[in-house]
């Protein structure tokens, strides 16, 4: 099984109405292909982690890279796990209001994690984001 993390830009200004619509047809996707994790979006910026086997997340990840909806998509991790963050969520969503179209991508992560209202989570991820970026 693996991890993988991701931020990319948004295209165009993201709303969480706009936002939810794409968000219901991953859960779809992602059910079937045993996809699990958890989005987290901004005006401007998507996080992501995504969880499953390595073929399924090549499939899914391939898709975001080309959506239109994406620019900048931009793999701060990918890693082999035993155990899932996330073993019930085929799409889990948080939305992080905040206007970060002129952020860095380092500050736009950073204000999306702070967004995620479980502790254990916000820290595995940061953990997983920093880790990466050292390695």
């Amino acid at each position: 099984m693996q991890q993988l993390l991701y931020v990319s830009v948004a295209r165009t200004r993201l709303n969480p109405q706009a936002v939810m619509q794409l968000v219901s047809s991953a859960r779809r996707r992602n059910g079937l292909h045993g996809i699990t994790g958890t989005l987290v979006s901004s005006r401007y910026h998507f996080f992501q982690l995504l969880e499953g086997e390595g073929a399924d997340i090549e499939t899914v990840f391939g898709a975001i890279r080309q959506d239109p909806r994406h620019r900048a998509v931009l793999q701060l991790g990918r890693r082999h796990t035993l155990t899932r963050l996330l073993p019930d969520e085929h799409m889990g969503y948080r939305w992080a209001d905040r206007d970060d179209r002129n952020a860095h991508l380092g500050a736009a992560v950073t204000n999306m994690v702070r967004a995620i209202g479980d502790d254990d989570l916000r820290v595995a991820l940061s953990r997983f984001a920093r880790i990466e970026q050292l390695a």
